[in-house]
């Protein structure tokens, strides 16, 4: 139904606009320069800066896991560290 009455408005709109406009050519001075285009070079730079910028991060990532391992292996070091003593307090 919106729909519909969008249709009939539209409709309206270009049927009470339908006159002919006569305008005169419209000159424009200047050259368009469409989307430029990366060279050779320029592409492989942004290649090397994202390639650099994810290898960065992955390396990032490893030296956390790693440091997660170090870490937890010292934790049960300590844990074993401070079991032992308590037992031999306890023994005395």
């Amino acid at each position: 139904m919106k729909s519909l009455v969008s249709l009939v408005f539209l409709f309206l709109a270009i049927t009470a606009n339908a006159s002919p406009v006569a305008n005169e050519t419209i000159h424009i001075q200047g050259n368009y320069q469409g989307k430029r285009t990366l060279t050779s070079v320029e592409k492989l730079k942004v290649q090397r800066r994202r390639l650099e910028a994810r290898n960065e991060a992955l390396v990032k990532k490893q030296i956390e896991t790693i440091r997660l391992q170090q870490e937890l292996i010292l934790m049960k070091k300590m844990r074993k560290a401070f079991d032992n003593n308590l037992e031999t307090i306890e023994n005395i």
